[in-house]
């Protein structure tokens, strides 16, 4: 995830949601990892095509913190859209790879996780003193039918008028991670966007750019 790989860049990172799956998904992760990654491999903990809609509707209904981890981890590797709640079943996406990233995974010092259960915009603000702000903002809609919206308890609503204002307005150097969309070029100025291609190499071309990083230093 991209707060483990700033993690290895930088003094201190402080990762917050207002998800409190999320939260605690890492946090149990984060003291429990291994017990993650027995309970993936038990075989007690293998599941067929036909019950994954059941698991995605009741995930986070399970109890115990660390079978609910392991399944976090199960549906969102198996999700094509990488979401728990949502996304088509993709047996290929299970490998032995993704499991040692569980088995292997050591929290840095320098890494906390907080919960907040604030809406983004303010706990963006509440963070006036931070060096850097990273808002992995994922995918832009134009927010037209969020009211009544069936949110994941995975997700966090994002008001992208009200991100894009708060990053025009700030005094704090803002990052934004975004899925590519034709949006954000002509929203944002193109002096701060750096377009990445899948392969994870910049781009100028929009037609092989996979995701935008909108960056103001």
């Amino acid at each position: 995830t991209w707060e483990l790989s700033l993690a290895a860049r930088v003094k201190e990172v402080q990762a917050h949601t207002s998800a409190e799956s999320i939260y605690g998904f890492w946090k149990t992760m984060s003291e429990e990892g291994i017990e993650v990654y027995n309970t993936l491999l038990s075989d007690s903990f293998q599941f067929d095509k036909d019950s994954y809609n059941s698991l995605q509707e009741g995930w986070h209904s399970w109890k115990n913190p660390i079978a609910r981890a392991a399944l976090f981890f199960l549906l969102s590797t198996a999700s094509d859209s990488g979401l728990v709640s949502s996304g088509k079943f993709n047996t290929s996406h299970l490998q032995a790879l993704s499991y040692s990233r569980v088995r292997n995974f050591k929290k840095p010092d320098n890494l906390h996780f907080n919960y907040n259960p604030d809406n983004l915009i303010d706990q963006l603000s509440a963070s006036q003193d931070s060096d850097w702000l990273v808002v992995p903002a994922a995918q832009y809609d134009y927010n037209l039918f969020d009211y009544g919206k069936l949110w994941g308890k995975e997700e966090t609503a994002v008001n992208h008028k009200h991100l894009f204002e708060f990053w025009k307005s700030s005094n704090i150097k803002t990052v934004l991670v975004y899925n590519y969309h034709p949006q954000l070029l002509k929203i944002y100025p193109r002096n701060n966007i750096i377009m990445i291609t899948e392969h994870g190499a910049r781009t100028n071309h929009e037609r092989m750019c996979k995701e935008i990083i909108i960056v103001k230093s």
